[in-house]
């Protein structure tokens, strides 16, 4: 019982963990996105 609770403990705290690693990484593309766009506005090609 207790290490059934420990390992879903553990898995939903990896889950988390993945979710905020994935959730840094969308939030960086998107600043370059949002860079490049704003670089491509002031600087056109």
């Amino acid at each position: 019982m207790v290490r059934t609770v420990a390992v879903r403990g553990h898995f939903s705290a990896w889950n988390s963990l993945l979710r905020l690693k994935w959730a840094r990484k969308a939030l960086e593309a998107y600043r370059h996105a949002a860079i490049g766009a704003a670089a491509g506005l002031k600087f056109p090609a």
